[in-house]
């Protein structure tokens, strides 16, 4: 019943059979036919690709800077800080800093601290893709007043003078901060 009238094949005399071993001879050195490409495919491909890129870079899009989040207490240099972060993402350079991926952290940092005197120290720049940039800022904080016969200062505990101080309506200065008195007469 189910084929055991039929008669088995033995596969040792099939490999030793001559136009088998030809055909698997011929089967190992077969190489298919590549078809070409069709004319212009490549240009083609290259220019898309070309147009992604600029597209990416220098077109808004999705990799665009639009969330600014600076992690620090202070209002005041809160408003400082994003103002300087905005005048930055909004230079003319060959490679647009607004592009998150195109962002460069160090160039960031180097320009807060050179151009904002209220910046002690940038701890961290993060990205979140798509469109988050997080600032991780310590403030410079006044420890003395520098008080002159013309006017008064505050200075921070690294020897920056980063304002000018105005007395309040009782014609004091502000409490809590060492003062250091110039006097010019001889």
């Amino acid at each position: 019943m189910f084929g055991k009238n039929q008669k088995k094949v033995n596969y040792k005399i099939r490999f030793q059979n001559p136009t088998f071993k030809r055909r698997l001879m011929d089967a190992r050195g077969h190489k298919r036919v590549q078809k070409p490409l069709p004319e212009g495919f490549v240009g083609i491909c290259a220019f898309v690709g070309f147009f992604c890129l600029i597209y990416l870079v220098y077109i808004p899009n999705f990799f665009f800077i639009k969330f600014i989040t600076v992690n620090i207490e202070n209002a005041e240099i809160l408003e400082s800080v994003h103002f300087s972060v905005n005048s930055f993402l909004e230079k003319k350079i060959p490679t647009p800093q607004k592009n998150l991926v195109l962002l460069s952290k160090n160039k960031l940092t180097k320009f807060l601290l050179e151009n904002n005197k209220k910046i002690f120290k940038v701890n961290k720049i993060s990205k979140i893709f798509p469109a988050t940039l997080i600032l991780d800022i310590t403030p410079r904080l006044n420890s003395f007043i520098l008080q002159t016969p013309v006017s008064a200062f505050t200075v921070s505990s690294d020897g920056f003078i980063t304002g000018v101080l105005e007395p309040n309506a009782s014609g004091t200065l502000l409490n809590g901060l060492a003062l250091i008195k110039i006097d010019t007469n001889e």
